[in-house]
Formats: C-alpha cells, structure tokens, sequence
C-alpha cells in the first residue's frame, strides 16, 4: 500500500527513473537504477544482470524483494480479491479470480503493449531522409567508429549480452557474480538499450553518471581498467564538435510519441 510499479517506472521518463535510485517500501533505499520499460518484451531475459527468463517471473521480483515491495505475491493476491473492481477485472480477462498467476500475466501483458518505434531515426529506416540531420548523420558514424555499435546494436541497439564495462575499478554491485559466486562475472550487467535515453536519466546499473557526456567521458577514458572489464571497451579520442554530433545521435533515439502516450 506505499509504492506500485509506477512509483519507480515513471511513464514520462518511458518508465524508468529520474534519480539513480529509488526507496523501496518504509523508504528502504534502493540500490540500482531504475530501467526504462520500452519494447521490454523484445529483451530475453530481466534485471540487471539478467537471471530472469521472464516478464511473468520479473513481477515476482520487486514484490519479494526487501527493499523495494516487501511483500508476497499470494498476500497481494488475497489483497486484490477483497477488491470488488480487481475481482470484476479479473474475471473478464481470465475466467478466474485473482491469483498469483493472474498478477504476474497481466502485468507481463501490460509491458509487452510498451512499445516505442516512432523515434526520428525509426522514421529515418523507414525512408524518411529527412528525419536526420547531418549532425545526427555524422554522429552515427562516429558512434560505430568509436565501436559503441560493437555493443549497442539492432533494432534495441543492444545485444543484451553480460558484460563489464569499466563503470568503476571496484564494484560495489557485483553484478552476475551474485548469482554465479564466478569471479569472473565480477561487475557484469547487461548491455542496456539506448532508446530513450534523454528520458531515462541517470546511467549505468546505479544511475552513477548523470549526463551522457559523463558516459561518453567514462568511455573515452578506456574505462576503469577492472579486470574484468569487457574488450569492447576501449579508449577514444573524441572533439567537442565530435561529441556534440554524437549525442545529437543519440537523441535521435529518443521516441516523443510514446512518452505523449503514455502519460
């Protein structure tokens, strides 16, 4: 009864976050950065280090999780039952009353409907040649010359792959280690969607940087040097006039419409 999905997943921010973290229920404090929801049913598989195979399995996640719902899906489920509108919703989309399995479907359904393809450079695949500037034009090829593209690539410019990528020379997250108790997993996340990101402020796993030039200095940089830190991430040399066309890029990504929608 203190916060929802929708308290952390912000649809003007296309549902993620606009701080690097969020308080859970009782103001526990959060620890990792909210991510945007859009084309979310595309990603194959959920948190940030990727040890959920499902949307209908993620739901379970901030539910039980002590610093984010504090609760349990069957005490959320005899909740929703006493509720006469829940009850009644229920019933017409599956026959049955609320249960675990309804809550996690639904809420699975919802998410698959978030879907942003309406971006400037969308409109540029689909033929449109003036939807991007030369400055997002140049900048394009300066984000696969500099070897973002290695990384952030297709229609989500991610690959969705688990990787280190220098954020810090210590983690304090450890990331998919937690999961495996593999040291070589240390500081490993996946590789996050560039759609929207001009909405979705802060980046990285912690929402540690909290501009874009921060993350492109970061990488310019070659990273912290970690040692598990991924080949991919390598130093750059970049100008001012470089960098500017890149990010002009970037923004190309981000999608107007389906934040108007959503909110």
């Amino acid at each position: 009864g203190m916060i929802s999905c929708a308290s952390c997943h912000l649809p003007a921010q296309a549902f993620g976050g606009s701080t690097p973290t969020t308080a859970g229920a009782n103001g526990a404090a959060g620890t990792r950065n909210v991510p945007a929801l859009s084309n979310i049913g595309w990603h194959p598989y959920f948190t940030r280090e990727g040890g959920v195979p499902t949307l209908e399995m993620q739901v379970l996640v901030p539910i039980q999780e002590a610093n984010e719902f504090n609760h349990n899906i069957v005490l959320i489920a005899e909740q929703m039952a006493g509720d006469s509108v829940y009850k009644r919703m229920t019933q017409d989309a599956f026959g049955v009353a609320p249960s675990p399995f309804t809550i996690t479907r639904a809420l699975a359904a919802f998410e698959r409907t978030l879907i942003s393809g309406t971006s400037a450079y969308d409109r540029w695949v689909e033929g449109d040649a003036s939807s991007l500037s030369q400055a997002a034009l140049h900048g394009q090829e300066i984000f696969e010359s500099i070897g973002c593209g290695q990384c952030h690539t297709g229609p989500q410019f991610s690959d969705f792959e688990l990787r280190n990528n220098g954020t810090y020379a210590t983690y304090p997250d450890s990331g998919v280690y937690r999961l495996t108790l593999n040291p070589d997993d240390i500081g490993k996340f996946k590789t996050p969607s560039l759609r929207n990101l001009s909405y979705s402020a802060p980046y990285m796993f912690d929402g540690s940087f909290a501009t874009l030039d921060e993350v492109i200095e970061n990488y310019a940089q070659g990273g912290s040097n970690h040692f598990n830190q991924a080949v991919e991430v390598q130093p750059f040399q970049i100008t001012a006039a470089e960098r500017s066309d890149l990010k002009t890029f970037l923004q190309a990504l981000d999608d107007p419409q389906f934040v108007a929608w959503s909110n």
